[in-house]
């Protein structure tokens, strides 16, 4: 999504070995898919969307783009911001433990997406009784769901709140990072796998 309210077809990753075309039957136009047998991303599929980010957004050295993303390892390999950097996209990562904040898919976009989604799946079972909803009804039920989430003003809303855009420095106070504290370790230390027990005397 960007800060006008435009949207990037979605790329969807299956949990699956080998990824089939049909199962982007039904889905949000101009949307695109990969397979990983774990269904989470990896270099490999983030090098994929990327592909897609640019055949979708026109950019150069000269007229560069920001792109803000999560810090996931994923996202930070040699090769995708050495592509990224060819093509003009300048890549920004969110501090850790503040995409709830910050990311204006979390804040605004995925509440609605989830709703509509279900009830896209609902009818779905409903319109097809007997049959079991399985991975290639899925882009389907998201095709029909991802116009209605999408929409210009639930985007711009997540901009808005995370106070990316229009800017807002003083929109959040140090409290509302204080849960994400908890996770936090000090440099070059690793969990031990255990707990210490503490006695008292």
């Amino acid at each position: 999504v960007n800060v006008v309210g435009n949207s990037l077809p979605p790329m969807f990753i299956f949990p699956r070995v080998h990824f089939k075309d049909r199962m982007l039957f039904g889905g949000p136009a101009g949307c695109i898919g990969a397979a990983n047998a774990s269904g989470w991303s990896n270099e490999e599929t983030f090098l994929k969307f990327l592909d897609h980010f640019l055949g979708s957004v026109k950019c150069s050295k000269e007229d560069r783009v920001l792109l803000i993303l999560d810090n996931h390892e994923t996202h930070l390999s040699v090769q995708a911001v050495e592509k990224a950097s060819a093509a003009g996209v300048v890549m920004l990562t969110f501090p850790p433990h503040t995409s709830h904040k910050l990311q204006p898919l979390d804040i605004s976009v995925y509440s609605p997406l989830k709703t509509y989604y279900n009830q896209a799946v609902e009818s779905w079972l409903y319109n097809n009784k007997g049959k079991t909803f399985d991975i290639y009804a899925v882009a389907e039920a998201v095709g029909l769901a991802y116009p209605r989430a999408f929409t210009p003003q639930t985007i711009l809303s997540g901009f808005r709140k995370g106070g990316i855009y229009p800017l807002d420095t003083e929109i959040f106070t140090d409290d509302d990072f204080l849960s994400a504290y908890v996770t936090d370790r000090v440099s070059g230390s690793q969990p031990t796998g255990r707990t210490e027990s503490v006695e008292e005397n």
